[in-house]
């Protein structure tokens, strides 16, 4: 009796984690959408967390433009005692420091250039998303021709397998002939296994660039890449505008720097009262007030702005380095894309023109081994001769892809 119950605690237990398979297998499956790549480009500027974190920070450059006209701190002071005299008096007064017009246009110039590198930086990730989207899909099209490569081939070894298990029956069976096929079918298994990790993997990424809950799943088949044609400046590209926002930055910094140097203008107001005698021999008692103002020149003799101007410069410098060494990255790398994309372009051409298709090479194997012009070693061996010539194509395919959009990334204006 206590074994029985186990057996049914355990029967129990089974049916239960299969319901929960099928739940959770079913949820997978409808938390999914099937995205084209024009609409993963929407969603991308709608819902990506870099793009929006990027227009957050253009926000806050603009807004602080407006603090580049801002007065230092007013200074109150107060008095109270024996100020002009044996009588007890008291005083106030104001004093306001204001700094030439220069100063503030210097200031707001600097703040206006951070807010046009806030700009670009924000254009350049833009770019930066929208080449990784693109390879993001166009890699994923690639492992799902792979995927139909495999599936393909499984069924060839299928049907060998099920030839020999209906020769067994028949008391006409070759062990080795059937375990040579099955592990074929074993490995093919496998692959299609790393494949399916692999389109995980990038549905996981699409997912987090898009910023959604729900697994995407690329929309195919894609439209062949080509490369962009048109006449472009590399120097409108957003990665240089970024570098030569830097350098306008650096310059504006500098010239805001140098308002240190200059001299600024103090105004005081003084009101006090006074009890006694004056010098004019008429007596004063606390309600008389009497009032002055005073202008006066601050000037910075002692100041390490000018080291720091000097910094500044050598910052400067090194920004218009980084410039320049970008650009020639750039152009090396453009002449690189262009020669890979030409030889690949020439590869795709003779296996699209000159070579059969792999359904009709397979077929063609399958009947010549079916009517025994081969045996069971030059069939496993022609099948995956065929595979392996159909995985390099798909990775030459792969390679022009990610040339072509690296291509026209670069020519993004």
């Amino acid at each position: 009796m206590k074994v029985k119950k186990q057996n049914y605690d355990i029967t129990l237990v089974n049916k239960l984690l299969i319901l929960v398979l099928i739940v959770g297998s079913c949820l997978i499956g409808t938390a999914q959408e099937t995205v084209s790549l024009t609409q993963a480009k929407q969603k991308l500027d709608q819902a990506n967390l870099s793009i929006a974190y990027n227009a957050i920070l253009v926000n806050q450059a603009k807004q602080a433009e407006k603090s580049s006209f801002t007065l230092d701190p007013t200074t109150v002071n107060l008095g109270l005692g024996q100020l002009n005299g044996a009588y007890a008096d008291n005083s106030f007064g104001l004093i306001q420091n204001f700094q030439f017009p220069t100063v503030y246009s210097k200031k707001r110039n600097y703040l206006e250039q951070q807010t046009e590198l806030a700009l670009t930086q924000k254009q350049n990730i833009k770019a930066e998303l929208d080449k990784q989207l693109e390879l993001f899909f166009y890699d994923y099209e690639i492992s799902e021709k792979q995927k139909q490569l495999l599936q393909f081939c499984d069924s060839i070894y299928a049907q060998a397998v099920t030839r020999q298990e209906n020769r067994f029956k028949y008391g006409d069976i070759n062990t080795v002939e059937l375990g040579i096929f099955q592990q074929q079918r074993f490995f093919i298994y496998n692959e299609l296994k790393q494949i399916e990790i692999d389109q995980n993997e990038t549905q996981l990424n699409l997912q987090l660039l898009l910023n959604q809950s729900q697994a995407v799943i690329p929309k195919l088949p894609l439209d062949p890449l080509v490369m962009t044609t048109f006449e472009f400046e590399l120097n409108n590209h957003p990665l240089l505008k970024v570098k030569e926002a830097e350098i306008s930055v650096a310059e504006a910094k500098i010239e805001n720097e140098k308002t240190r140097l200059l001299p600024s203008l103090t105004l005081e107001y003084a009101n006090n009262s006074f009890k006694g005698t004056g010098s004019d021999d008429n007596w004063y008692n606390r309600s008389n007030r009497f009032h002055s103002i005073r202008a006066g020149v601050n000037i910075p003799l002692f100041t390490k702005a000018r080291n720091d101007i000097q910094v500044l410069g050598l910052e400067h410098q090194a920004n218009e380095q980084s410039y320049l060494i970008q650009e020639l990255v750039m152009k090396q790398r453009i002449k690189q894309l262009e020669n890979q994309i030409d030889q690949e372009q020439l590869l795709i051409n003779y296996y699209q023109t000159k070579m059969l298709k792999p359904s009709v090479i397979f077929e063609r194997i399958a009947d010549q081994f079916e009517h025994g012009e081969l045996n069971y070693i030059e069939f496993v061996t022609l099948v995956n001769q065929n595979i392996d010539q159909q995985n390099k194509f798909l990775q030459i395919l792969r390679d022009y892809n990610s040339a072509v959009i690296l291509y026209n990334y670069y020519k993004v204006n």
